[in-house]
């Protein structure tokens, strides 16, 4: 894991070897993450969310101003999942991030601005969209379901083609 961190400096430059103050670096930032204690760990033997810190540790080697993910939290848990978001928006602090994910119910609690692209893209600046702006896009009523919410049933409706 270390390693695997660490190796991302050599995107700059393929002519150098890694030194200590790259490892010394690389521990630096999995420790940022929540995930030092993986520093002499395989890659192969972790789970989904533990690579998913990784994998960020390594992006943050590069001193990035902008971090693109897509759909970050498929292959992690729901506890994970929020610890992945917390993180998140700790980073956001300090550079901008875009995400694009399926999950509006998940990523709307954690963003300052939210956008969906179904055809047309459709934005307004906002960290929330209420349900015309969901109907809008997606051309027929959506209830947004999330663990800890009632769940609503949504009326028979014809979707629109």
């Amino acid at each position: 894991v270390k390693e695997c961190v660490a190796l991302a400096v050599l995107r700059q430059s393929w002519l150098r070897f890694l030194s200590a103050p790259d490892y010394d670096c690389a521990l630096m930032w999995l420790d940022r993450v929540g995930a030092a204690h993986l520093a002499d760990r395989q890659m192969t033997g972790l789970s989904g969310g533990e690579r998913q810190r990784v994998l960020l540790a390594r992006a943050l080697m590069a001193d990035p101003q902008l971090l693109i993910f897509d759909e970050p939290t498929t292959a992690i848990d729901a506890q994970g999942e929020q610890q992945f978001y917390s993180l998140l928006q700790s980073l956001n602090q300090s550079m901008a991030i875009l995400m694009v994910s399926h999950d509006i119910s998940a990523v709307s609690a954690v963003s300052k601005k939210l956008a969906c692209l179904n055809r047309r893209f459709y934005y307004h600046g906002e960290s929330s969209l209420s349900p015309d702006d969901i109907a809008d896009a997606y051309s027929c009523p959506v209830e947004l379901v999330a663990h800890g919410h009632p769940h609503r049933v949504v009326n028979h409706h014809h979707h629109a083609h």
